[in-house]
């Protein structure tokens, strides 16, 4: 722009924030036509309602921005004992790839990352006051080099486990303890945000190293000995909670429970937390003995397997997702509250082996 050619960089306040811009976008999807797009052309698979506000979620599926806050580990609530799933798999090696020739620019090529490297350089140092909230930003040949404001440190993450995530009044039952047995499969060790220089895969199991392939859909695995999976949900203001699980993992892929006859490999945190009849047998797909159990802050429902498949709902091909809760009534107090979502499955052993890939709130 004009503004760029003449004035550089940094731009003027009002020419780099959008809050407004996007206010005006967030106004505009709440009040879409339903004819336009296809969201409302789903609402027999999930809350119409959806179409129009904005969702918070967690998954395992990689790439992702910011892995670590946004993974499905960062909600879930460890067991008495201390013990959250978290990815056995490591980095066979850390830092820099050796020079992949497949990489490199032809001779013949337009160097783009030189010619930015070597772009109109800035003053050294200049001191632009009033940016936001900032007191003073340095810029150092052209790149913002600090930020010496407090308010512009990493945060510290919203979303704490245990006693301290400020629940006031809990009504969960006694018997809603987080299992031992849930565990995270299929995703690929190291920082997986689907940046050019992110470092991800390297696993010790693979045969190409150099690959780089971020594409995983990992999730967390467990069956009907893992227990309680038990996870803290911020700010639920729509009355809106929906899980994305996969009913199609084998039961040897459910490591953790391997050679376990009962939940939580007998363990017992606290009286009344049941046990897993081995007696079943299967009928097509899922085993006729399966119950799900979901609780939401210590309120349990409980589907037996024709409800389970029941309440099922496949928006595609593939996905297979659950609306635990649809409460538009909440969405009118206009309040949010932190919740504790709890899900576990019985009467089906390891033959019932789920793999929960995505939770959405609002």
């Amino acid at each position: 722009s004009e503004v760029t050619i003449t004035g550089g960089h940094p731009l003027p306040d009002e020419y780099w924030h959008v809050t407004d811009y996007y206010k005006n976008i967030i106004e505009k999807t709440r009040n879409l036509d339903p004819s336009v797009g296809s969201c409302h052309d789903m609402r027999n698979d999930i809350p119409e309602r959806v179409c129009s506000i904005a969702l918070k979620g967690r998954t395992e599926y990689t790439p992702r921005a910011n892995p670590d806050e946004t993974s499905l580990t960062s909600i879930i609530k460890p067991t008495p004992d201390g013990y959250i799933p978290k990815n056995e798999d490591e980095l066979l090696y850390d830092g820099e790839d050796v020079r992949n020739p497949a990489l490199e620019i032809p001779e013949d090529a337009i160097d783009v990352h030189a010619i930015l490297l070597n772009r109109r350089k800035l003053e050294n140092l200049k001191v632009v006051e009033d940016v936001s909230t900032a007191e003073e930003v340095h810029f150092n040949n052209g790149y913002m080099g600090k930020i010496e404001n407090r308010s512009f440190a990493r945060p510290e993450s919203t979303m704490l486990r245990g006693p301290t995530n400020g629940i006031v009044s809990r009504t969960l039952e006694e018997s809603i303890v987080p299992g031992n047995g849930w565990e995270v499969n299929g995703v690929p060790p190291g920082n997986c945000d689907g940046t050019y220089s992110a470092i991800c895969g390297r696993s010790k199991k693979s045969d190409c190293l150099l690959y780089g392939h971020m594409d995983n859909r990992g999730g967390i695995i467990g069956n009907a000995y893992s227990g309680w999976l038990v996870m803290n949900l911020k700010d639920l203001k729509e009355g809106i909670i929906i899980i994305k699980i996969e009913t199609w993992h084998k039961p040897e892929e459910s490591l953790r429970t391997n050679g376990w006859t009962e939940v939580n490999n007998g363990q017992r945190y606290l009286e009344g937390y049941g046990t897993t009849d081995d007696t079943h047998r299967r009928l097509e797909g899922l085993p006729d003995t399966l119950f799900f159990d979901f609780a939401i802050d210590g309120k349990v429902t409980s589907w037996n397997k024709d409800e389970f498949e029941e309440n099922r709902r496949i928006p595609q091909r593939v996905p297979e997702v659950w609306t635990l809760l649809d409460d538009s009534e909440m969405a009118k107090k206009g309040e949010s509250k932190d919740v504790e979502l709890a899900i576990r499955m019985r009467g089906c052993a390891r033959d019932c082996s789920f793999q929960v890939t995505h939770v959405y709130w609002a």
